[in-house]
């Protein structure tokens, strides 16, 4: 009898369990909705008025050609950009072509795009952790104020397009479709560079889980550097060269010491989201002194890495993030924007997995939650900086005073309203 008693328990716990998962994707669609849904009230701010407003090529079908052949800023001719992403370009023509210059639109479809991303990573971590986890997961990733750049700006849509495609094609690959993995994967390309990272993110997933046979793995990486050359061979075409050379600084070693101190920062900013800022007036690092308590953050984080290195979970998280990364942390030679809160959405999702890859008990989970709101709280808070060019040059020149770039746009903000 006790047997029976304890199998129809478990039987309820379980039922209860399924009911609640149900409810999971629900209960992501309406935080996301409430945090961000302030965003909607946004205008054009920062580079949406020449992207858009100005932007002769995006407002009817003529130019499409030069959209999927040119670089994203080709309609400047002054302004030289390493910025080839048709996919980009085509989203904002559509939209152009159904809405006009409507900037709730694009608002609109950045949130729709987020809350899709969020869906997917949640189906994504259910490959690695159970039920609840995986949402809580889902839930630190969908809310975390770093993403608010990428949300609440227009202009933050390449993120979001190139995690909707990355995401989609690891389902493909986990689900065995080898070939239809290759569609989205070539699509994230034209959404933004840091998709060539992803066949890296494959290879971890493989080492540490051997998730697919070598077989079905072989065709899949024959087919992403096809993909990879013929995008290549785009980007050559459009840009004139693989990559133009934009660097702030030619010296190797301190290109090198600033990718050690970026890394310590971006660590910092996502595990203290404050003083966020759209615009960091950062210079290559020549001296330690201001660059400690980055460096020793990172240390720890290698550190803790290797002491919990059995947790195969974990350690996924922890290559995700450090995966597409990367191509932050070497941005000096081809950007001149050196740090940017945008730069951590796809590695923050590596860092949500990592922080839901313990078991979870119910002090750990409650303090997830607590931690879900605040930064729902500011995030909520960070979206409403970005509602037009004062209030976002406003908040940025108390955070970057001695950027010539903020004082000269928040000036052109203050001409344009009269102030």
């Amino acid at each position: 009898m006790i047997m029976i008693a304890d199998l129809l328990i478990n039987k309820k716990i379980y039922a209860i369990k399924r009911s609640m998962r149900r409810l999971y994707p629900l209960i992501l669609a309406g935080v996301i909705l409430i945090t961000f849904f302030v965003s909607l009230k946004g205008g054009f701010v920062y580079d949406d008025h020449f992207q858009l407003e100005n932007n002769p090529y995006i407002k009817d079908f003529s130019h499409l050609k030069l959209l999927i052949t040119k670089d994203v800023w080709y309609f400047s001719p002054e302004t030289k950009s390493n910025n080839y992403r048709p996919v980009h370009m085509l989203t904002y023509l559509f939209i152009y072509f159904v809405f006009g210059p409507n900037p709730l639109a694009y608002h609109a479809v950045n949130l729709m795009v987020h809350l899709i991303v969020v869906l997917l990573l949640y189906r994504v971590f259910l490959k690695y952790v159970e039920g609840l986890s995986a949402f809580l997961g889902a839930l630190l990733f969908a809310v975390h104020p770093i993403h608010v750049e990428s949300i609440a700006w227009i202009g933050g849509i390449t993120d979001l397009l190139c995690a909707v495609f990355l995401l989609s094609s690891l389902l493909l690959f986990f689900n065995g479709k080898t070939y239809m993995s290759l569609i989205p994967f070539g699509f994230a390309l034209w959404s933004k560079e840091i998709a060539v990272m992803f066949p890296a993110l494959i290879l971890a997933d493989q080492w540490l889980f051997r998730r697919n046979s070598k077989d079905q793995t072989r065709r899949w990486f024959i087919g992403a550097i096809l993909l990879i050359a013929i995008y290549s061979g785009m980007r050559i075409f459009a840009l004139g060269t693989i990559v133009r050379r934009n660097a702030v600084s030619n010296n190797f070693f301190a290109q090198a010491y600033s990718a050690v101190v970026f890394a310590g920062m971006y660590i910092q900013k996502l595990l203290a989201p404050i003083q966020l800022n759209a615009f960091y007036d950062f210079h290559i690092p020549h001296g330690v002194t201001d660059s400690v308590p980055a460096i020793i953050l990172l240390l720890i984080f290698v550190m803790l890495g290797w002491i919990l290195r059995r947790n195969r979970i974990l350690i996924f998280g922890l290559l995700w993030f450090i995966i597409f990364l990367l191509p932050a942390l070497v941005v000096s030679g081809v950007s001149p924007v050196l740090f940017a809160e945008r730069y951590l959405y796809l590695p923050s999702a590596g860092a949500a997995l990592a922080a839901v890859s313990f078991r979870m008990r119910s002090r750990t989970m409650l303090l997830m939650f607590v931690l879900v709101i605040v930064y729902a709280i500011v995030s909520f808070n960070r979206s409403r900086i970005w509602h037009d060019d004062l209030a976002l040059w406003a908040d940025t020149i108390q955070k970057s005073p001695g950027s010539a770039t903020v004082n000269y746009n928040l000036a052109t903000a203050y001409m344009k309203t009269n102030r």
